[in-house]
């Protein structure tokens, strides 16, 4: 399934009662990616949901589950089992309900000393999160594509690997990007294992640097440590034991250094 474009998610909130006066910028911003993340991956996989919260519904939640329903009815989910559509409604509603700002709660594993970020409020700091991002002076339509693609281009003559980039470049999800890299990973740059955190900080970097939004959910973090806590990736995240390496946290609360240093710098 492709991922819904913003006139799409549009055109679903205006049917459900929203207007752009119902939220902040920043609220919808929010909302419109946990609508993305959340259909692609539930489409993907019929994993049963959480527990369902004891906490009475919003009205808020309530226009999100009408949302939902409408979604999970069209014709482009036709193929999606009926447990399927309930873990797509429970999760958007798990997800509005942790975009809503709500001073001195942490959602899921965060505490006050810890923020984790593979979903929940600030999912915006994973790679699949639909933030555009101009690496290369190409658009990309997930920081995860940007990264893949690095791992295949070259200005070599190397028609495979330029070709491998481009299926990189043209996938519809991040999750596609990230199955043709594993699925030629035999051919990816020799260094890749020396370069790859280097490029991966500038990647952060640049997506910071080209969204309003992610720099100041990043900065919200406080002095909190960043987890990505992945139970696949003991690189990258903290692992199914959570004690992985945790590159990507650390390489963000590198950024968050970066731009509090510079704000500091630039207000004397």
């Amino acid at each position: 399934m492709a991922d819904l474009t913003d006139d799409q998610i549009d055109g679903i909130l205006r049917a459900n009662g929203w207007t752009r006066a119902d939220m902040r910028d920043e609220r919808k911003e929010s909302i419109r990616d946990s609508f993305r993340r959340t259909l692609n991956d539930a489409a993907r996989s019929a994993a049963p949901p959480p527990a369902a919260p004891a906490e009475p519904m919003t009205r808020a939640d309530r226009h999100l589950l009408r949302c939902a329903i409408a979604l999970v009815s069209g014709p482009e989910l036709s193929e999606v089992a009926g447990e399927s559509r309930g873990t797509i409604a429970h999760r958007l509603q798990v997800m509005l309900a942790d975009s809503w700002p709500n001073e001195g709660e942490h959602h899921g594993l965060d505490t006050a000393e810890r923020v984790c970020f593979y979903e929940q409020d600030f999912y915006v700091l994973s790679n699949f999160s639909s933030f555009n991002l101009v690496w290369e002076g190409i658009t990309f339509a997930t920081s995860e594509a940007a990264y893949h693609w690095e791992k295949f281009a070259t200005d070599e003559d190397d028609d495979e690997r330029n070709g491998i980039a481009c299926r990189v470049m043209d996938a519809p999800s991040a999750h596609e990007a990230f199955k043709i890299a594993e699925q030629w990973k035999h051919l990816r740059r020799p260094d890749w294992d020396a370069v790859k955190v280097g490029i991966m900080r500038r990647i952060l970097r640049a997506k910071a640097d080209q969204h309003d939004y992610v720099r100041r959910k990043l900065l919200a973090t406080g002095e909190r440590e960043l987890v990505e806590n992945s139970w696949r990736d003991d690189y990258w995240g903290w692992g199914p034991n959570r004690d992985g390496q945790n590159m990507l946290g650390k390489l963000w609360m590198e950024v968050r250094a970066e731009l509090r240093a510079a704000s500091e710098k630039a207000h004397g």
